[in-house]
């Protein structure tokens, strides 16, 4: 997760309270990272005794813990709270009850991916997914979010594909049409994607320099650009997700092409036509479930 830079850049109303929401809000963008109190302080910006002195007075409250190894992670008591408190999110409510069903109907893992500004968080998990937990974070960045952007007017696609080096742009170009047309994107499985993602998720948590953020990203060009077409799906081919995109509707009930979240199932194993045509049903049934329009 990266922290917001524009909040940064104006005077805190209180600037105590704001480096306690800082440090927080980075332990809460990856639950599971237990970073150090050096990593804490690269991440956030502040001296090292001001972070410490933060941290040491959330351990007291028990909003934090702070293992032998001297590592941090945010209490399961705080996380509870948190969790809690997702699950009264509108769309969580509406699209729980339906991943769950339907996480149990296709025996894989789904989740609920949200927009949030430039980046989507994972805000409700039906299963267990080695990479990816409730709050994770992906910046909206080519090739990432396909189902996204495929939606958007043509100025914002174009701003998407701009940050593809010249030479893929017109591959990732291809893909968005694909994922356009066929409505779902199905996300080829990797050992080496998966642990670009992980890498790119890592940077973007840590708040690195832009330029490092996007090099992680490029890495990704090479190994995503290749969405499954239909022809593509002739044989079984490893799959690692399936995303249904989910538009909201605007204000006066007509719903906006703007996908707003994406219902996903997530195999991680090999997959033919039948296996993901089944999935894509499956997830749709959900959104209607839920109430929540497909994307056109």
């Amino acid at each position: 997760m990266t922290v917001n830079t524009t909040t940064r850049e104006r005077q805190p109303a209180s600037a105590p309270t704001h480096r306690v929401v800082t440090v927080v809000e980075f332990l809460a963008s990856d639950p599971a990272g237990r970073p150090s109190l050096a990593e804490i302080v690269r991440a956030v910006g502040m001296t090292r005794a001001t972070a410490h002195a933060v941290l040491t007075q959330l351990c007291t409250d028990g909003w934090v813990i702070r293992g032998d190894d001297h590592r941090f992670a945010l209490a399961p008591t705080f996380l509870g709270r948190m969790a809690a408190s997702a699950r009264t999110s509108p769309l969580v409510i509406a699209c729980g009850p339906a991943i769950r069903a339907a996480a149990r109907d296709l025996g894989v893992p789904v989740f609920l991916a949200e927009r949030t500004d430039a980046s989507i968080t994972v805000t409700d998990i039906a299963g267990d997914i080695a990479w990816a937990q409730v709050g994770m974070r992906i910046p909206i960045w080519a090739p990432l979010c396909r189902e996204f952007i495929a939606w958007e007017s043509p100025a914002e696609r174009a701003e998407w594909l701009g940050t593809v080096p010249p030479a893929a742009r017109e591959a990732v170009a291809r893909v968005i049409d694909t994922v356009r047309d066929r409505g779902v994107t199905v996300e080829n499985l990797g050992r080496e994607a998966t642990e670009v993602m992980a890498a790119l998720h890592s940077v973007h948590r840590a708040d690195s320099a832009p330029a490092v953020q996007r090099r992680i990203a490029d890495l990704l060009i090479d190994l995503m650009t290749s969405d499954y077409r239909p022809e593509d799906l002739s044989g079984t081919v490893p799959t690692m997700s399936v995303a249904v995109p989910v538009a909201v509707a605007r204000d006066g009930g007509s719903p906006t092409h703007r996908v707003t979240a994406s219902l996903v199932a997530c195999p991680g194993s090999p997959s033919d036509a039948d296996d993901v045509e089944r999935i894509v049903a499956r997830l749709r049934e959900a959104a209607t479930t839920a109430d929540v329009p497909a994307a056109p």
